[in-house]
């Protein structure tokens, strides 16, 4: 017999800070007037200047459940420990940061678990891309490594920023490997949301995949591999992952039990997904 499904919305890359005050309101009314009964957000919803008084904004407008992880773009203006702090404290019955602890029964025979993952710089042309994210000169800790003296506008004289993003990318696997574990003991379906696409197949940029030049910063290899590994241990679990962060829209197929859904979006103008969710499968479907 199956369970009942569940109705969640998804949304990524919604960029606050970017919309304006009318067309956030129409998003989360939209959302609030769906039939699902929680929400995900898949990282960049604002920037660290206002991060606290969005997601506070969004509880207050939705009555549902909100999960989240958080993006590159929501460290942006502050430091990595202050948001993540901030996180921390804005958890409650309402608003759900997905990350640094076990996994959340959203459904009947469905886990979530997630973290926002880094663009890891170790997919593509890591050496000499031209590619430098604006991540490397607002974010404190990104900031602090960077190595002003041999700035040629590459990533190849900054051996202490690629470390540094190799290190963020190797932390985000380690936080999800445990709550990999624990969902694909407990459930048969398990929803891994996620920021950065931690494949590159699922880069998604439009309509084909990221070049090699923005695959460094648009993809975490270690949160894939770690996801192959539990993926290959645990056959008979099916992995659905969520991700945003490259703007385009696309699906990829890893292994049998492990999908990756990247959602596009458009700065200024947020909108969401529809994702079923039930111990017989998940399916994303209709805009919102």
């Amino acid at each position: 017999m199956t369970s009942p499904s569940v109705k969640l919305a998804w949304a990524t890359d919604i960029h606050l800070d970017h919309s304006d005050p009318d067309r956030t309101m129409e998003f989360l009314h939209a959302i609030k007037a769906s039939p699902c009964d929680g929400v995900l957000l898949s990282g960049d919803m604002s920037n660290a200047v206002r991060f606290e008084d969005d997601l506070t904004m969004i509880a207050d407008a939705l009555d549902k459940p909100v999960y989240f992880v958080l993006g590159n773009h929501d460290y942006y203006g502050g430091s990595i420990a202050e948001v993540r702090r901030i996180a921390r404290n804005i958890t409650s019955s309402r608003m759900n940061w997905v990350a640094g602890g076990g996994c959340i029964e959203i459904a009947p025979g469905v886990g979530l678990v997630g973290n926002g993952g880094w663009g890891d710089a170790q997919f593509g042309n890591c050496e000499n891309t031209p590619v430098m994210l604006t991540d490397y000169f607002v974010i404190a800790e990104l900031k602090d490594v960077y190595d002003r003296e041999n700035d040629d506008m590459s990533l190849r004289p900054q051996p202490a920023l690629k470390e540094k993003l190799r290190a963020l990318g190797r932390e985000a696997a380690e936080d999800l490997r445990p709550q990999l574990m624990e969902a694909a003991d407990r459930f048969p379906q398990v929803i891994v949301l996620t920021h950065v696409p931690p494949f590159k197949e699922a880069a998604w940029h439009e309509g084909g995949h990221s070049s090699d030049d923005w695959l460094p910063g648009f993809s975490c290899k270690a949160v894939g591999e770690e996801l192959v590994k539990v993926a290959e241990a645990h056959a008979g679990t099916t992995f659905t992952v969520l991700c945003g962060h490259t703007h385009g829209g696309g699906f990829a197929r890893v292994l049998p039990n492990l999908v990756v859904h990247t959602q596009a979006a458009e700065y200024g103008s947020p909108g969401f997904l529809v994702v079923k969710v039930g111990s017989e499968g998940i399916r994303v479907n209709s805009q919102g």
